[in-house]
């Protein structure tokens, strides 16, 4: 080993600083407008894991002897000075461009190697990245700084050159494989969510029985159902009414059943045509829309533990929503309204709007949410769910809903909407058949998670083999990078002093 603990033969550490031009971009001052000298800049926005994007660059005002100093050069490394997500600071990133002046703001860090490999240096700073050193050294809360003065204080590993070159390659080299393998299983995610797209579509349309139709027909077509649906609401609602007469002690007044409302039957005749024995309706008469409610927040007494209250972030779980992030007391319930168990919801306002979940329990939902209680005739419930859920579905949603910079689906558009309605056995068949389908989807898209999150981690570990000696071997025959830093410090001990000024980058 050399005389560096721990180092590999040949090998040394050197303050970053020490091994380049570190430098911390110009601040931008909304002040200078004159745009005389206009020239394109790099934020941190503009770093990605994947390189550089300069689809979106500003410009701003950099006077030539500004962009003497803040120029980008083929082979600076930029990084990036600050972030939300400490995983994210330092993010690292080669200059390539040669055509253009490019400076760069004061979100970003440039390294100008003089005594590393450029491209040795952007896998080194990767590493920092990746594995948590830079995270370690930054500062600040909610935005985490690394600062150019932390950055140049940080030990980095020196290899002798011609093993910083075979070192790059060599983690080139096995990145390749692992980028093709990262982008085949995003190919296959993506195809995942088309297939899944199509199974919905197919469902809805009637394509995905076809063949199951041809061998079982049924005494109780999609029109039929739902006019027992109708009826049994009427049937339900006279039965409410007369409780309430009786419970007054009041004998019912006369046609007092005109004043139940029927909903509106639709106008089917611009509509695509439907299998064999399927119908079209509308929500309302499919079922009950309830818009959900806020208690006065003000009020701590009216929040609890035990009474789900749900917001449209708690439908990610879809099909299957079980809880919820807040919950109602017994005396918040008085400003709420219950929704039972297999009823669907759908977000009817904001950036979200048609995100929609199913209810595997009783809960409470907030004003962003419409809850569409159907009565648990077979699998109607889940039909239900699935219609909206499908590519039409979340399209008459989107179609309905208010064109303004908060979308708004207001409860009588939504209640117009039109769904399939196909016999009940149909519709056991279909729901069988898709949540065997996604399922199956689902297990296949929790796999490949699982293999991005490995090779996530194996890009981490090749990163660290690599920057302890271990990814290729030493050879012997290799200048030491002692002797490269001597000759650093005798270059340096030969200029001339310096003026004293205020350190760059300092935060």
């Amino acid at each position: 080993m050399s005389e560096s603990k721990g180092l590999p033969e040949g090998w040394s550490l050197a303050p970053v600083g020490t091994l380049g031009e570190v430098r911390l971009g110009r601040q931008r001052s909304p002040k200078n407008r004159s745009f005389k000298y206009p020239t394109r800049y790099l934020r941190a926005a503009n770093l990605t894991w994947d390189g550089i994007d300069l689809t979106d660059v500003l410009e701003m005002e950099f006077r030539p002897d500004e962009q003497a100093t803040y120029a980008l050069h083929e082979g600076d490394v930029l990084l990036s000075e600050a972030s939300g997500s400490a995983g994210e600071v330092g993010k690292p990133v080669l200059w390539k461009e040669q055509n253009t002046v490019y400076c760069f703001q004061n979100t970003v860090i440039r390294f100008r190697p003089t005594y590393l490999f450029p491209r040795f240096a952007l896998r080194v700073f990767e590493h920092f990245a990746r594995n948590g050193i830079f995270s370690k050294v930054a500062r600040g809360v909610g935005i985490h700084h690394l600062g150019a003065d932390r950055f140049s204080a940080i030990s980095c590993v020196v290899p002798p050159l011609p093993e910083q070159h075979r070192i790059v390659e060599k983690i080139e080299e096995l990145f390749s494989h692992l980028d093709a393998g990262i982008q085949a299983m995003k190919r296959a995610k993506a195809n995942l969510k088309r297939y899944r797209a199509s199974v919905l579509k197919s469902a809805v349309e009637g394509k995905l029985t076809e063949e199951w139709r041809k061998d079982h027909p049924q005494t109780e077509d999609g029109q039929m159902l739902l006019d027992r649906i109708l009826r049994e609401r009427r049937e339900k609602w006279e039965q409410s009414q007369l409780k309430k007469f009786e419970e007054k002690g009041k004998e019912p007044p006369k046609n007092w059943q005109a004043k139940y409302e029927e909903p509106s039957a639709p106008d089917t005749s611009a509509l695509p045509a439907l299998p064999e024995g399927w119908a079209w309706a509308a929500v309302e008469q499919v079922g009950e829309v309830v818009t959900g409610t806020t208690p006065p927040t003000a009020n701590r007494a009216y929040y609890g533990t035990h009474i789900p209250f749900l917001s449209p972030s708690d439908l990610e779980a879809g099909y299957a929503v079980t809880t919820g992030n807040s919950a109602l007391s017994e005396e918040g319930l008085t400003h709420a309204r219950w929704t039972p168990e297999r009823t669907t919801l759908v977000t009817c306002i904001g950036a979200t709007i048609g995100k929609t979940g199913f209810t595997r329990m009783p809960c409470t939902t907030n004003q962003q949410i419409n809850a569409v209680v159907v009565p648990p005739i077979g699998n109607l419930p889940e039909w239900f769910f699935w219609t909206q859920r499908s590519p039409r579905g979340q399209q008459e949603i989107k179609r309905n809903a208010s064109a303004t910079t908060l979308p708004l689906l207001n409860k009588s558009k939504f209640q117009a909407i039109l769904v399939p309605l196909p016999p009940l056995a149909e519709q056991e068949q279909i729901v069988a058949l898709v949540e065997e389908r996604l399922s199956q989807i689902d297990a296949a898209d929790k796999t490949i998670d699982a293999e991005l999150i490995r090779s996530k981690r194996l890009r981490q570990s090749i990163l660290k083999q690599a920057f302890e000696g271990n990814l290729v071997p030493q050879d012997p025959e290799d200048e030491p990078a002692s002797i490269l830093l001597e000759r650093i410090k005798a270059s340096r001990e030969a200029e001339p002093p310096k003026k004293a000024k205020k350190a760059k980058g300092a935060r």
